[in-house]
């Protein structure tokens, strides 16, 4: 008999496959065109000075200027969205099962890996993605019942509103 913990797991290892196949296997990498804002965090990734509204999000282009100084493929700004939409999915289903238990947490996690929508933006280099995760991160350790838990989510909740400024509005 499989106990709670190996449930649990397995669910969250199944989440993060069925995430990661949506995303690479529905979108994928090599056909993939940066425009718009996502043309200006690719010239941030590239090194080039960022124009436009996107310099108002100094922290992200930063981050993706960071991460092209460790490599200059451009499927590393892909690769690093799907992987914070794939923890954004596994974050949301441990914040839903906190509250509702381990099903509602699996439809949760159903729900968001296969999200059109969901699927979409943390398949881009826009920036949606990593802030998102930040934001549904800082919730699911708000409701941990550790008060050291909880207080985790307070940076994570200022790193998401530097990334995207209208988050604060949720304060």
């Amino acid at each position: 008999m499989i106990g709670p913990l190996n449930l649990r797991l397995a669910s969250a290892a199944a989440l993060a496959v069925l995430a990661t196949l949506a995303r690479t296997l529905g979108l994928p990498l090599s056909r993939h065109r940066f425009d718009g804002h996502e043309g200006d965090y690719l010239r941030a990734f590239q090194g080039e000075l960022v124009e436009g509204s996107t310099r108002l999000y100094p922290l992200l282009a930063g981050l993706y200027a960071g991460l092209g100084q460790l490599t200059q493929d451009s499927r590393a700004l892909l690769a690093l969205n799907i992987a914070a939409g794939v923890l954004t999915v596994l974050a949301g289903a441990a914040l839903v099962e906190r509250r509702f238990g381990p099903r509602a947490a699996l439809l949760t996690g159903l729900l968001l890996a296969l999200s059109p929508a969901h699927v979409f933006w943390s398949a881009s280099a826009y920036n949606v993605a990593l802030p998102q995760l930040l934001l549904v991160a800082a919730c699911a350790l708000g409701v941990q019942p550790h008060r050291v838990l909880r207080w985790l989510g307070v940076p994570l909740y200022a790193l998401a509103c530097g990334m995207r400024a209208e988050l604060a509005l949720l304060a």
